[in-house]
């Protein structure tokens, strides 16, 4: 969420591809665990800005490590041709799945 810092609640919804309430609860239970915080937006007085707080870096950064040994071993021994090839069609896969306008071949 690093990447997201200032975000709005509806922008964080989109980047982790839940709904508004959904992620609404999510990051309530992270306000209550002073994980982040929400600060208006001075743009918009009906938007809040959601900022990690000094609290969640040593979590973020434990994730972080944590995330970094599971690539390695989910991708050990392939290659980055074929992991890069991997990323490709995968992408390709969630922007079909994401298009309004896929239509699937007809056997």
């Amino acid at each position: 969420m690093q990447a997201a810092e200032g975000a709005t609640q509806s922008r964080i919804a989109r980047l982790l591809d839940v709904g508004d309430v959904t992620a609404s609860r999510m990051l309530d239970r992270l306000c209550e665990d002073g994980l982040v915080e929400r600060r208006p937006d001075p743009g918009d007085r009906r938007a809040h800005r959601i900022y990690l707080t000094n609290q969640a870096a040593p979590l973020l950064e434990q994730l972080q490590c944590l995330a970094k040994a599971e690539e390695q071993r989910a991708f050990s021994g392939i290659c980055d041709a074929d992991r890069a090839a991997l990323h490709s069609l995968l992408d390709r896969i969630s922007g079909n799945l994401k298009s309004p306008w896929y239509d699937p071949p007809t056997e």
